[in-house]
C-alpha cells in the first residue's frame, strides 16, 4: 500500500512503515515540541527562586563573582 506520506510494507507477520525523512523528522520535532509544552505546563506552579539567592549559590557552587 502507498500513500503521499508514507508505505506499509508487510513481511510475514512484521508489517513496517516507511515515511519520507524530512516529514519523519518533522515528525520527531513536532513530538519534542509537544513534551516540552507538557514539561512546562507541569512547572507551572511552581515558585519563582529570587535572582539573589540564586546568585549566591552560584558564587558559592563556581567561587567566581558574577558581574552585572
Amino acid at each position: 500500500m502507498k500513500s503521499e506520506t508514507y508505505s506499509i510494507k508487510v513481511k510475514a507477520k512484521n508489517p513496517f512503515v516507511v515515511i519520507d525523512l524530512k516529514k519523519y523528522r518533522a515528525m520527531i520535532e513536532e513530538i519534542e515540541d509537544m513534551k516540552d509544552r507538557l514539561s512546562i505546563r507541569s512547572r507551572i506552579d511552581d515558585q519563582d527562586v529570587p535572582w539573589e539567592l540564586t546568585e549566591k549559590k552560584l558564587i558559592k557552587k563556581f567561587k567566581v563573582e558574577l558581574s552585572s
